[in-house]
């Protein structure tokens, strides 16, 4: 289904969830950065318009950004660094909340193959945020990523322990440089991150895929990703 809300711009969306997770999950796997608009009608399909996979993905981030800034419900944990509702445990349970933008028809629709027959409601959950949306929208955002990681990682409670980051586990071995400091997960944020924001950097500056380094391939391989090469 296309649609468009809140300055998102038109994007394809899942009528069933409204989660995050459903426009960057698939890029995890398959570079479309570095693919291009797909064609339909190559394909028998004529009536289906052409999708940038990569850059429709950005615009859901962007949806779900506008709807925690507008926030109209005024759910408390929402704000301009706080946004992603996606899949996760919340103290309810397993959740799936999720937004939605308004839809907009198309030629030769099909009922609930080419659209869903209902419309979809926003569903801000109980305000419960996973701060991995964010974190994964590294790839299309990533100024607005790392502003919402840096936010979480401040979050304290009344006794100053972290609410969101720990440290890793493993005794109080020495960490690197002989210290003996345990490292934090937000000290290691940005050498895990750096593979997955490396598939999104060319699009990001408008650039063709290129070659990643030593460093990069390593720090793929321990993650189990893909790397680009040109």
């Amino acid at each position: 289904m296309l649609g468009e809300s809140d300055g998102s711009g038109v994007h394809v969306w899942f009528p069933w969830s409204g989660a995050l997770f459903t426009h960057f999950f698939a890029q995890c796997f398959i570079d479309y950065a570095a693919m291009g608009a797909d064609n339909p009608g190559a394909h028998g399909v004529p009536h289906r318009p052409r999708v940038d996979w990569w850059e429709n993905a950005r615009r859901g981030v962007q949806l779900h950004r506008a709807k925690a800034l507008r926030n109209p419900l005024g759910v408390p944990t929402l704000g301009v660094n706080a946004w992603g509702l996606s899949a996760c445990d919340s103290a309810g349970g397993y959740a799936v909340p999720g937004v939605f933008p308004a839809r907009i028809p198309t030629l030769d629709q099909v009922p609930q193959i080419d659209f869903a027959d209902f419309t979809p409601k926003d569903d801000f959950g109980d305000g419960t945020i996973a701060p991995y949306a964010a974190g994964c929208s590294l790839l299309f955002e990533p100024e607005a990523a790392i502003a919402a990681l840096r936010y979480y990682r401040g979050l304290a409670g009344s006794d100053g322990r972290p609410l969101v980051w720990r440290e890793l586990g493993g005794g109080g071995g020495g960490g690197e440089g002989g210290g003996g400091e345990r490292r934090r997960r937000w000290e290691r944020l940005p050498g895990l991150l750096q593979p997955w924001y490396q598939l999104g950097r060319p699009r990001l500056r408008g650039d063709r895929p290129r070659a990643t380094g030593p460093g990069d391939r390593k720090r793929s391989e321990r993650l189990g990703l893909a790397v680009v090469h040109a």
